[in-house]
């Protein structure tokens, strides 16, 4: 986004363009999120990602993998956060209704 970082007009408008890109990306999240099929998919991620679950394994190599999987999980979860602080609860207690 910058060429310059001298130039101070350079990243002034990166600035700008990051914010807005950060703000399209809270408003296209909280669009599925709006959605009960949205809230499934993305339920079904979390649960895949194993946030819920140990990472423990007597092989360190598993455990690396598990860790890695789980921090896309836990910044899921940020960004949910960001975008519907509600949004995790609604997903938590419709969860139980969830085929699958």
């Amino acid at each position: 986004l910058v060429k310059n970082a001298a130039d101070r007009e350079q990243v002034k408008e990166a600035g700008s363009k990051k914010q807005l890109q950060k703000k399209q990306k809270q408003a296209d999240l909280k669009f599925v999120l709006e959605t009960a099929q949205g809230k499934r998919f993305l339920w079904g991620l979390l649960k895949k990602c194993g946030i819920f679950e140990t990472s423990y394994d007597s092989n360190p190599h598993t455990v690396y993998f598990k860790e890695g999987r789980r921090n896309l999980g836990l910044e899921l979860i940020a960004e949910i956060n960001d975008a519907s602080p509600e949004a995790l609860e609604a997903m938590m207690t419709e969860s139980k209704k969830f085929v699958g």
